[in-house]
């Protein structure tokens, strides 16, 4: 059976009025420049995560947005592969720009509350040129990024499984 996937696009910049962000190329994932995780605030984590601090890990980083659906029907898929692989070394990171309001209030109504760490009011999807959400990366233990697109792809998955077989 073939998976549908699909996304939501025309992020906005709040800050410019709600204009669409300018297009940027998008570079292959061993291209991308990474940086650091930031948030105006963290949740579903006792201390905010920092790429030092996940080093050694096989770390998923998805932008996502509460008025998005894919990326909520989305949500179920990637706390599955949280569990599943939280013991081999996989941490899921949802960045979005939303406020926390925002979502603590999506996650009080949400079928399928998110159970792996999210940061609110990240500016990390425009630093990284991202048009369309969701978009993952998969960071590598050694800190590379060795994939990047959609979460639901079923590559994603197979990508998540190589980087955790792989030593650091």
């Amino acid at each position: 059976m073939a998976l549908a996937v699909w996304g939501c696009d025309g992020l906005q910049d709040q800050q410019s009025g709600g204009k669409r962000r300018p297009a940027r190329a998008p570079a292959s994932a061993a291209d991308v420049k990474l940086l650091e995780l930031a948030a105006a605030d963290w949740l579903n984590t006792e201390s905010p995560p920092t790429l030092a601090s996940l080093r050694g890990e096989v770390l998923a980083v998805e932008f996502w947005a509460t008025w998005c659906g894919p990326c909520v029907a989305g949500i179920p898929h990637l706390n599955e592969l949280q569990a599943k692989y939280r013991d081999r070394g996989l941490r899921i990171v949802g960045l979005t720009d939303e406020d926390r309001a925002t979502v603590e209030t999506f996650q009080k109504k949400a079928r399928s509350p998110i159970e792996y760490t999210v940061g609110t009011g990240s500016d990390l999807s425009e630093k990284y040129g991202i048009k369309s959400i969701p978009h993952a990366m998969l960071i590598s233990r050694g800190g590379k990024v060795v994939w990047k697109g959609h979460p639901a792809d079923p590559e994603f998955e197979e990508q998540i499984e190589k980087a955790l077989e792989e030593k650091q």
